[in-house]
């Protein structure tokens, strides 16, 4: 059980609730049979004396009848916590009255049961007196899931009361007087471990419970939270002139790489244009995918304004967003901003950062697409520059990009699959026709990685068909976003 967690405010609530209503049960128990066990004392006392009749009886019936007090106090605290709901405070201000008035009757009776004695048995009647409070105290200890500080409060008036008792009583033996207020205050130490080690029990039950409780309510709420960041990826395209295919494994249940896709009208012929994102935010988890939902209704704005701009303008555009936004809480992103054109079968792009992409060609060339500019967020807009380049993207090219979590598989021996493994995979498929690089990467990712993922995966691979396109992805040149 972490510390941490037991400083968090709602864990507080939580266990002062549960403590409140256990404290509450436990109270009405202790009251309860401490006024029943003193009803049963008095009447057995009184019996006695009636059956007996002797005076040597009469210092137990006064005793006894000293205990009739305390019945009225024990039976009243049990009927106000029973018809009512009082709170912690009220309940320990209640157990803290009933003890302190106990230990002075049990004082007062100690007294009494010493008088007329020699000397020798009076100097004893604080040890009496102190005996008396530690069997009180233990009792309450056994009963109330109080902590030890709460059980040593009524404890201080008792012992100094004691204290008092036994000077007077004990004048003539200063050194007896003096030991046992020295011994007094160890009668508090078993009921108060008692107490520490009940609360702590108790204090780590409800910490378990509740961890488990947020877990399964962190797990509802990451499935909710799964399936709304992953209706932001764009649908895949199996047909039309570009086919769009990718498969995201995140580390966690969310992460921070995204893809973003849509198609727009070229000028250039009728074929839509594809704009296409494939980038990765700095770190895992729910605070990288609250910053792709950020990134992704800035993309939807500027795509909705500017349908036709051009990579290099979506990347500067998108780097002054993160440097000014993210960029103070030690964000930043990589990414490749692609737009490919079958009407001019070009692929114009620009990359921020992010890992080299591939174009392996009909006739199965490779041609490697190197970062063009700084990790977006890194520089403020007068110092972000970026290269645009073009490419021929002809039927039966692929594209094929991804981020770092493939590249950064290790192996047994700590070695990243890295930049060479996965270019002399692409290198080493087969024709265009077969071609499945999604599924070979994801398959020499999966055999080289030795141990769970260390790093989100997304794989994205854009086809040029070698037949002509369908009217359905010609419609696509109209439509809102994949």
């Amino acid at each position: 059980m972490t510390s941490a967690f037991h400083q968090t405010s709602d864990f507080r609530h939580e266990l002062e609730t549960e403590h409140e209503r256990w404290l509450r049960s436990r109270f009405l128990w202790y009251a309860g049979i401490v006024a029943a066990v003193l009803a049963v004392r008095l009447i057995a006392a009184v019996g006695l004396r009636a059956m007996v009749g002797s005076a040597e009886h009469v210092f137990s019936l006064a005793d006894a009848l000293l205990g009739v007090p305390a019945i009225v106090m024990y039976a009243a605290a049990f009927w106000v916590a029973f018809r009512g709901t009082p709170r912690k405070r009220e309940i320990l201000r209640m157990a803290y009255w009933l003890i302190v008035a106990s230990g002075v009757i049990t004082i007062v009776g100690s007294m009494l049961g010493f008088r007329g004695e020699g000397r020798a048995e009076q100097a004893l009647t604080g040890a009496a007196g102190a005996l008396g409070i530690f069997y009180a105290h233990v009792f309450a200890c056994l009963f109330l899931p109080w902590t030890w500080r709460d059980s040593a409060r009524p404890l201080v008036p008792l012992l100094l009361l004691n204290a008092a008792v036994t000077i007077f009583s004990a004048w003539h033996a200063p050194w007896v007087a003096l030991g046992i207020i020295v011994a007094s205050p160890a009668i508090g130490v078993p009921g108060a471990a008692v107490c520490w080690w009940r609360y702590s029990r108790f204090r780590d039950r409800v910490a378990n419970a509740a961890l488990r409780g947020r877990y399964v309510e962190m797990r509802r709420e990451l499935v909710d939270a799964r399936r709304i960041h992953e209706s932001l990826f764009p649908p895949m395209v199996e047909d039309g002139p570009l086919r769009l295919r990718y498969v995201y494994e995140p580390m966690r249940h969310i992460g921070g790489d995204f893809l973003y896709a849509r198609f727009s009208p070229s000028p250039h012929g009728d074929a839509p244009a594809l704009n296409l994102l494939v980038f990765d935010v700095t770190g895992h988890g729910i605070a990288a995918a609250l910053t792709v939902n950020r990134l992704h209704g800035e993309l939807e704005r500027l795509y909705a304004e500017q349908p036709g701009a051009g990579p290099g303008d979506i990347l500067g555009a998108l780097n002054r967003y993160v440097h000014l936004t993210l960029a103070g809480h030690s964000v930043y992103v990589t990414a490749i901003c692609c737009r490919i054109d079958p009407n001019r079968e070009a692929l114009e792009y620009a990359s921020g950062g992010h890992p080299p992409a591939f174009v392996r060609t009909v006739d199965g060339r490779l041609e490697q697409l190197d970062s063009t500019a700084l990790v977006l967020g890194a520089a403020a807009a007068g110092d972000f520059e970026t290269d645009v380049h073009t490419h021929r993207f002809g039927p039966g090219d692929t594209l094929v990009a991804f981020t770092d979590g493939a590249l950064e598989a290790r192996n047994g021996l700590g070695r990243h699959l890295g930049i060479v493994g996965v270019q002399r995979l692409l290198a080493s498929l087969k024709s265009p026709r077969e071609l499945d690089c999604i599924r070979a990467i994801l398959q020499t990712v999966s055999r080289h990685r030795a141990g769970p993922p260390e790093d989100d995966v997304l794989v994205v691979e854009v086809h040029r068909a070698l037949a002509a396109g369908s009217r359905d992805a010609m419609a696509l040149a109209h439509a809102a976003p994949v």
